[in-house]
């Protein structure tokens, strides 16, 4: 049935073979510091800035971890040794989703996460990616909410990548790689950037909420559940599951 559902949703998005249209921003290459407001029948984001501290904002306590892009540092090739131990093989064609050795479980936006408009990815994992994803988004939102509060969601800004898609984004984005973890459906990513704000009654500034994802990547980090590229000029948290 996932095949199936990834067969017919790439054939119809044309997500896969469609060339990517000049117009649309690619918010993979250009993030800026905002959160977001989601109107979830129309399904579009609605930008808030919160460059600076917001009129009733508080701030949160966070655990600084220095510099984050030395702290979650973790290579390429580590990523990519641990997606081809626990991912698919790589989907050069459509008829290869047929054929995957590990099964991958389409994602959808729930409570804690926002899925953003995937230009050059596909909105599946592989289960251990998803749950991976789950629990940093819920134990993001428990930890604000155990510290004053905030109606936020996280990001999704990336996941299920192709050798095709991969060629597409790499004439927008030259810091794309072709060997890339994306392929293996283990690894998605993260905006350190852009929050969607479902109320903001309690506003929080980008750089908290940054700083308290930071935390929560840490620990999981530290128990051996992923490993973590802090990505400065795209944006994101690039997670690959363990």
């Amino acid at each position: 049935n996932y095949a199936s559902e990834l067969l017919n949703m790439a054939e119809s998005d044309s997500l896969i073979y469609a060339d990517a249209q000049d117009e649309i921003e690619d918010e993979e290459r250009m993030p800026d510091t905002t959160s977001a407001t989601v109107d979830e029948e129309q399904d579009e984001v609605h930008i808030i800035p919160v460059d600076s501290m917001p009129p009733g904002g508080k701030r949160i306590s966070v655990r600084m971890l220095g510099s984050l892009r030395k702290v979650f540092n973790d290579s390429n090739y580590i990523h990519l040794g641990v997606a081809r131990k626990y991912g698919i093989t790589p989907i050069m064609k459509l008829s290869d989703a047929w054929n995957l050795k590990v099964p991958v479980i389409r994602v959808v936006p729930t409570e804690t996460y926002y899925i953003d408009k995937l230009t050059y990815s596909l909105p599946y994992l592989v289960p251990r990616a998803k749950k991976l994803l789950d629990d940093i988004a819920q134990t993001w939102k428990d930890s604000l909410t155990a510290r004053g509060g905030g109606d936020y969601r996280l990001k999704v800004t990336s996941m299920l990548r192709t050798p095709a898609t991969i060629k597409k984004l790499r004439r927008r984005n030259t810091a794309a790689v072709d060997s890339s973890a994306h392929q293996y459906g283990t690894t998605f990513d993260i905006s350190f950037v852009k929050f969607v704000c479902d109320n903001p009654s309690t506003p929080r500034t980008a750089e908290d909420l940054k700083n308290l994802l930071a935390e929560v990547l840490y620990d999981l980090r530290e128990e051996g559940r992923c490993y973590v590229k802090y990505e400065h000029k795209q944006g994101c948290f690039h997670i690959t599951t363990r």
